[in-house]
C-alpha cells in the first residue's frame, strides 16, 4: 500500500498538513504512516501496482488521464488500457458482494456504519461536507468506512488468487520444468 498524490494539490516533499497529524492522533491512528512525505502518481506508477484506489471521481478522472496520456505519448495502448482497468473509485467497493464487510470492523465503527448502512451501500460518491455539519459529516465517515471495509474485505479474498499466482510464476522462472531439462545429461 501507498498513498499519493496528484499533484494538483500537494507537491512532492510536503509534509502533511498539522491538522491532519492531530486528528489522526485525537483518531489514535498511527502518526508514523502519516508522516510521510507527499509523493505525486507518475504514469509509470500505473502499472507497478494491481490496483489503484482513488479517493473520489475527481481523483479517478485525473489518474486516468495519466493513462490516456500515456497513449499518446506513444505506450502500448493495451499496456495502458489495462493499467487503467485496474484504477478504482472507493466507492466502488461499496458494491462489494463477497465476505461481509461489517466484519473487518470493530464495534464502534460497525454501530457507525449501521445508522448510516442503507444511504451509504446506495451511493455512488463520497458526499463533499464539512466536519462543521456534524450529521452529514457522521455520514460521510460512514459511507468512507465502509468502502474502506469493503475493500478490505475485496483483497482479503483476492490476495489467496494474487499470492498463488505469483508463487507459481516464481517457480516457473525459478525451476526448470522436466521438458526444459530434456537432453540435459549429469
Amino acid at each position: 500500500p501507498h498513498a499519493v498524490s496528484t499533484s494538483n494539490n500537494v507537491a512532492d516533499g510536503d509534509a502533511p498538513p498539522p491538522s491532519l497529524l492531530a486528528s489522526a492522533s485525537a483518531f489514535g491512528l498511527c502518526r508514523g504512516r502519516l508522516a510521510a512525505r507527499a509523493t505525486t502518481l507518475e504514469a509509470d506508477d500505473l502499472s507497478a501496482y494491481d490496483v489503484v484506489v482513488c479517493v473520489d471521481y475527481t481523483v479517478l478522472e485525473q489518474v486516468r488521464a495519466l493513462a490516456r496520456d500515456q497513449v499518446e505519448a506513444g505506450a502500448d495502448a493495451a499496456e495502458v488500457e489495462a493499467a487503467e482497468a485496474s484504477v478504482l473509485c472507493l466507492t466502488d467497493f461499496l458494491a462489494f458482494e463477497g465476505a461481509d464487510r461489517m466484519e473487518a470492523l470493530d464495534e464502534e465503527l460497525r454501530d457507525l456504519v449501521a445508522r448510516h448502512y442503507t444511504a451509504a451501500a446506495a451511493l455512488t460518491e463520497l458526499p463533499s461536507v464539512a466536519p462543521s455539519d456534524a450529521a452529514q459529516w457522521e455520514q460521510f465517515l460512514a459511507c468512507a468506512v465502509l468502502g474502506c471495509a469493503a475493500l478490505t474485505s475485496c483483497l482479503k479474498e483476492r490476495i489467496d488468487l494474487w499470492f498463488v499466482d505469483a508463487f507459481l510464476e516464481l517457480l516457473e522462472a525459478t525451476y526448470p520444468t522436466s521438458a526444459l531439462l530434456e537432453g540435459v545429461h549429469w
